[in-house]
């Protein structure tokens, strides 16, 4: 979620002009400026990668295609008598089958996570809880439930608690939290004693 998770710098590796296109796309799609990004050229030997991948496959004329990659560079036309070989096919085989897994780039996005406010937490938390920490549901739950919701919506009670209780399940104070408002919520029998303890957990995102 762009609006949560603030890009502060990208950087990217790949052996072609591709990390200038996705900067330009970044940059018109979600307004990245260019200045935070890091892009690093990274060498591959793309005739041997491409003769492994093209030796692996099924392809028809694969000797040919093979012979034409080991004895022309790409400077020397290898593309051109790739694309005149058979009519065609063969290059079209390896358009479509061998070329876009070879299409590799790596990118690392470094980004800082903005906070969200009570008000904004309250909309998330049935909408979208996983961009919540758990000390967010924990303030969501703290505000939402009281002896008044007890009285008067008993089976809603609680129910920020079972929310933070599957998204984090191996933190201690949100599953004591998930049962004792399932007891407050559900037989009664937690009324009038301590509720949920708000925001004991170290835990969150």
């Amino acid at each position: 979620m762009l609006r949560r998770r603030i890009p502060t710098s990208i950087t990217w590796c790949s052996p072609s002009s591709a990390p200038a296109v996705l900067r330009d796309y970044l940059h018109g799609r979600y307004g990245l400026l260019a200045e935070k990004s890091r892009p690093r050229a990274r060498a591959r030997d793309w005739g041997r990668v491409c003769a492994e991948a093209v030796g692996r496959s099924d392809m028809k004329a694969k000797d040919e295609v093979l012979d034409i990659i080991d004895t022309y560079d790409i400077f020397d036309g290898r593309e051109k008598l790739l694309m005149d070989l058979r009519g065609g096919d063969p290059y079209r085989y390896m358009l479509e089958h061998i070329f876009p897994p070879l299409r590799r780039m790596e990118m690392r996005i470094d980004y800082r996570v903005r906070a969200f406010d009570p008000e904004e937490a309250g909309e998330l938390i049935g909408r979208r809880p996983q961009d919540l920490s758990l000390q967010e549901m924990y303030e969501v739950a703290q505000a939402e439930n009281d002896d008044r919701t007890i009285v008067r919506q008993r089976d809603a009670y609680g129910r920020e608690y079972d929310i933070a209780v599957r998204y984090f399940p191996d933190d201690d104070i949100a599953n004591i939290n998930a049962s004792s408002a399932a007891l407050v919520g559900g037989s009664g029998t937690g009324v009038g004693v301590s509720g949920p303890r708000q925001g004991e957990s170290a835990g969150g995102q």
